[in-house]
């Protein structure tokens, strides 16, 4: 149990999902804005499709930003049953 406690509290496994979940939300506050800028130069065709075209990018990003880390760590506790 505190080998499983020390392991999920350690900084690699820590560290990178939430900088992911921070970028995304940052992505989403762009969209956003971008959308309020639109609006306020009279584009509304763009301040509907754009922030969504631009969601759909940074959502695929994100996905394989994260299957990526899913990856690392997998590999890294192959490693380490390997190394025990």
């Amino acid at each position: 149990m505190f080998k499983s406690l020390k392991a999920w509290l350690s900084f690699e496994k820590m560290a990178v999902p939430p900088l992911i979940k921070f970028l995304f939300y940052v992505s989403i506050l762009i969209a956003v804005g971008f959308s309020i800028f639109k609006i306020y130069h009279h584009a509304f065709l763009d301040a509907i499709v754009q922030p969504i075209l631009f969601l759909l990018v940074f959502r695929i990003v994100f996905e394989v930003l994260i299957i990526q880390f899913k990856q690392y760590d997998a590999l890294k506790s192959i490693l380490s049953r390997l190394d025990d």
